[in-house]
Parts: structure tokens; sequence; C-alpha cells
């Protein structure tokens, strides 16, 4: 046993010796579908007329960052990858006689694989096409209140969670300067598995709109990013 374990170690240093890997660190920007939790929202507005409740944010596009660590291929360059986005929603009215406010802040980590391969190059310029597939986990902290006259009438603090699949086709540009790689994302993020949003896990307790479904994440919408990168070989 102990030397299959060395003639597998020593085949893995062979096939790696002279590989180059890539680490990236990059912004992003996302703009999202929530077309589930806007609904929710305007069941909410519904429910406490006739107090003149207003959305005030309703799930906007916002920045995240990815961090990137890649192994190159020839024209193919195969990666793992770890990211982060975030939005809210807000419904909100106060006035002398009291407040409602619903709160619901989400925030989604994946955790994936894909590649991206060379489509043209020239000088220190590249431009790729690539494909991503993620395993994310979103978490929605729901909050809301209702006072009327000073006495708390309805109050709720509640942790959802939901698992989603997730896939993004891309684009990106890279400049190489030395060791260092500057590049640019553009591209779409689609969500296949789309899980209900639960309480620990427990597919007994869930919200349901009015529609008769069951509330989910909708990450899906346009993905940008900006970073850069370093080149090494081992």
């Amino acid at each position: 046993m102990r030397i299959v374990l060395i003639l597998l170690s020593s085949l893995f240093t062979l096939s790696a010796y002279g590989q180059e890997w890539v680490l990236r660190g990059s912004g992003t920007f996302g703009t999202y579908n929530m077309a589930g939790m806007e609904q929710l929202q305007d069941e909410f507005v519904a429910s406490v007329q006739p107090i003149a409740a207003k959305k005030v944010t309703s799930f906007p596009g916002w920045v995240g960052f990815d961090v990137e660590g890649s192994r190159l291929n020839g024209n193919l360059e195969w990666s793992s990858y770890f990211s982060y986005n975030a939005t809210g929603g807000r419904v909100h009215y106060a006035d002398y006689s009291g407040e409602v406010k619903l709160d619901q802040k989400l925030r989604c980590t994946t955790i994936g694989g894909g590649f991206t391969g060379k489509i043209n190059e020239w000088g220190n310029h590249q431009l790729r096409i690539g494909l991503r597939l993620g395993l994310a986990v979103t978490e929605m902290k729901l909050d809301n209140i209702v006072e009327i006259q000073n006495q708390i009438v309805e109050s709720e603090n509640v942790l959802f969670k939901s698992l989603n699949v997730h896939t993004t086709i891309l684009f990106r540009y890279e400049y190489t300067l030395k060791n260092f790689i500057f590049f640019a994302d553009a591209g779409y993020l689609i969500a296949p598995v789309k899980g209900a949003f639960t309480i620990n896990g427990d597919g007994e307790v869930y919200i349901q709109l009015n529609t008769g479904e069951k509330l989910r994440a909708e990450w899906g919408g346009a993905r940008v990013a900006f970073g850069i990168g370093y080149k090494f070989q081992n």
C-alpha cells in the first residue's frame, strides 16, 4: 500500500510539474430577478391596508466579490471559485400613529468550478469564453414589525435558508503584464434549480405566496466583474 501511495504521489508530481496556476480576486456587480421576493412585498403592502406602506427598496443590483483559483492547460483554464452576493428589500411606513416595516435581507455564497477557453489573442491581450457551475446557499433574514400607538402588534425576526444551483455563461477580457493578469468579465447567471426557503432545512416550514408557490431566491441576471490575478508556475 505504501508503494502504491508513493507511485501515485510521484505521478501527481510529474503531471503537475511545469503547470501554470492563476489566483484571481475580483469585485462583482449583479442584477437579480427577484420576482417572488417582490410579490411578497406586494402581499405585505396589501395586508396592512389602509396603512399606506410602500416599497422603499426592491432588491437592487449590488456589489459582491469573487475568489478563483485555476490551472492553465493549453488554451483551457480549469478553475474552482467562491463568490458572495447580497441584496435586499424594504417595505416601510411611519407616522405619529405608528410604524409598519418588512425587511428582507439576502446574502448568497456560492462554491463551484468551471472553465474558460481562449478564442482570440493579440499581444498581451486575450478574449476568453467560459462556463461556471456552482452550489449556492442563500440566507434570508426576515424582519417584520407592526407598531400602533407605541404598542407592538406584530414582530418577527426569522432566518430562512435555501439551496440553489447556479450556472454562469461569461466572456472574459485579459491583459497580462509579466505575472499579473488584469481582467474584466461580462456574463449572465441562470438558476436551473431554485430551492424553497425553509427554517433549519425543515421542508415543512416555508413561506407560501398567494399564488400557491413557495418563496424562492432568484439570483438570475447579468453579471460583471473587474479584478486582478497572479500567474505562477510550480
